[in-house]
């Protein structure tokens, strides 16, 4: 599974816009910030929202957002190091 992170940038529009391109890209699972839930009817997708370190889909709990790093990468944080752990049984994957 493959998520767009429309969730990173500080401005509404530049998510907006994040979002607009993934669905022109043909991408169906985008994670959005939960206050951008508007953002869902922007087409058909799975929108995943992110709630602190919390990825909900359809309001249930899908993922924790886990950033795994040194002291050095923490400092230099990006969004290529975040971890994602899902809310099953399922082994962490990566990315």
């Amino acid at each position: 599974m493959l998520i767009v992170r429309a969730d990173l940038p500080d401005d509404y529009e530049s998510r907006k816009r994040m979002v607009s391109s993934a669905l022109e890209s043909g991408f169906v699972d985008i994670m959005i910030r939960e206050e951008d839930e508007d953002l869902a009817r922007l087409g058909r997708y799975d929108a995943f929202l992110v709630r602190g370190d919390e990825v909900l889909l359809d309001g249930d709990l899908f993922a924790r957002i886990v950033e795994i790093g040194s002291t050095r990468t923490r400092r230099a944080r990006t969004p290529s190091r975040a971890r994602w752990r899902t809310s099953s049984s399922a082994p962490a994957t990566g990315r």
